[in-house]
């Protein structure tokens, strides 16, 4: 158990922090290009965030004095944060890009004309888009029911409900993870908990951005909440009630994101470390990845069927997962409009994977080992230095959400996160048994899902749906 913790919070730690100075790297050249002050402004930012990060510090010391305080702002934050979101609603207007708006062309089409009519108006190379996309399947059920209520009611279709329904997603992700900070901190640090909560901008900024992203996140706020009960529940068959509601939400969630698999394992390897008896663990790890797997098959049934994909057009056009490992295995990491067209290129699952297995292998040989420790060490700064989370980018016609201080609080903000991560790694340093404490399973979910975001196709906004990690740790 020493050698675990020490790992974890020596090792990963060392390695979160090397990531931080990559996030910071890249802040530098995005600056650079901008202003020959680059060096000072990155300065300025690092400095604010590790300031924030040191009031968060005093906040939590202060806030032990007073647990009635800590008690009301638990109480107040998520209203706070409602009528942050409701004034962004109103303030900016959102126009689906890129997959969502392929997705809301279909969920449209659907509900309007049928299922024959799904791919009107999407572009050629998407006309097979959810026999090549099946990590897709769950939002367009969502967003297809959401318009069939609304067109059912209205007479019409709009994003108002799959808005809704997103602040919504958003507000119990933030109320889950409060439950979860009472749970296991004192209420002083659970308040400053609240607090990085609503620092973590995309809470507000993905109010009318209803993608997986945000959708899935409430499902890792409540699968950890679920998980954290049943660890403090004394009789057996609640902690087993407990660990198959934990595998059914995981399973939700995974259907509308996949990476939240990388939650799964880190449970399942928490209850292997924990103390309690192999029956227990083998009970508990049979029982929340039995329940995992039941409802993702169901869904997948359900969701197939829906869609009416064959067995044949899933082998002919569907994309095997070797295509994102591959597609991130040199520039950024990012998504690749080459890559994807070379797969699409083959027909036939075991052809696709054939190629892009032959792809990966030129991609590596060509970079040798230290163009490719470059390409990794690019990887890391892009996927953690934008504290936007791409809002600029998928909001392009808002001219606050594009300007430099609406980018410079985000970044600060990102960045004290970032830090107070790393202080919770430092901070238990020296803790031979932090592998038992109660927050230990968040922290395995970091590694993972650092560790997945380097060899996986990766973008900053695949953080979102962790936001527990960067409100709990």
């Amino acid at each position: 158990m020493k050698f675990i913790s020490k790992v974890a919070n020596y090792g990963f730690g060392a390695v979160f922090l090397f990531g931080i100075i990559c996030a910071s790297i890249k802040i530098y050249s995005v600056c650079s290009n901008r202003t020959s002050l680059a060096f000072l402004a990155v300065a300025f930012l690092i400095s604010f965030a590790l300031l924030i990060c040191y009031g968060l510090k005093k906040s939590e010391i202060y806030f032990k004095r007073n647990d009635e305080l800590c008690h009301k702002m638990l109480v107040l934050l998520p209203a706070i944060l409602l009528l942050f979101q409701m004034v962004f609603v109103i303030c900016f207007d959102f126009i689906p890009k890129n997959d969502l708006s392929y997705i809301c062309n279909a969920a449209e089409n659907y509900v309007k004309y049928g299922i024959e009519s799904l791919y009107n108006g999407l572009p050629e190379r998407h006309q097979h888009y959810f026999e090549v996309y099946p990590n897709n399947h769950m939002l367009f059920w969502v967003i297809a029911g959401l318009y069939k209520i609304s067109y059912s009611l209205f007479g019409e279709i709009s994003n108002l409900l799959p808005t809704l329904i997103n602040v919504l997603a958003l507000d119990i992700a933030y109320i889950f993870m409060l439950k979860t900070a009472k749970m296991i901190y004192e209420p002083s640090r659970a308040a400053v908990c609240g607090i990085r909560g609503l620092m973590f901008t995309p809470i507000v900024t993905y109010s009318t951005f209803f993608y997986t992203d945000s959708l899935a996140m409430p499902f890792v706020s409540v699968a950890i909440y679920v998980y954290f009960r049943c660890r403090r529940e004394e009789k057996l068959s609640c902690q087993m009630t407990l660990t198959a509601v934990c595998g059914i939400v995981l399973a939700i969630g995974y259907k509308i994101k996949g990476s939240l698999i990388i939650l799964l394992i880190a449970i399942l390897i928490d209850i292997i470390i924990r103390k309690g008896g192999i029956k227990v663990a083998v009970a508990k790890i049979g029982t929340i990845f039995g329940s995992f797997c039941v409802v993702v098959v169901l869904l997948n049934i359900l969701l197939t069927n829906t869609l009416k994909i064959s067995k044949e057009e899933k082998n002919m056009y569907e994309f095997p997962r070797i295509h994102w490992v591959m597609m991130s295995a040199d520039g950024y990491g990012g998504y690749n409009t080459e890559d994807f067209y070379y797969t699409k290129s083959f027909e036939g699952y075991e052809n696709k994977i054939s190629a892009d297995v032959d792809r990966l292998s030129e991609k590596l040989e060509k970079q040798g080992v230290i163009g490719f420790t470059v390409h990794t060490l690019k990887k890391i700064g892009y996927t953690w230095s934008n504290g936007t989370y791409m809002v600029p980018y998928y909001n392009e016609n808002s001219k606050f959400l594009n300007s430099i201080p609406f980018i410079a609080i985000t970044t600060v903000f990102h960045f004290s996160l970032l830090f107070k991560i790393l202080l919770g790694f430092y901070e238990k340093r020296k803790d031979k048994n932090d592998v038992l404490s109660e927050s230990f399973v968040l922290k395995i979910c970091l590694i993972g899902l650092f560790g997945f975001l380097l060899i996986w196709e990766t973008r900053c906004r695949y953080l979102v749906s962790f936001f527990a990690l960067f409100a709990l740790i």
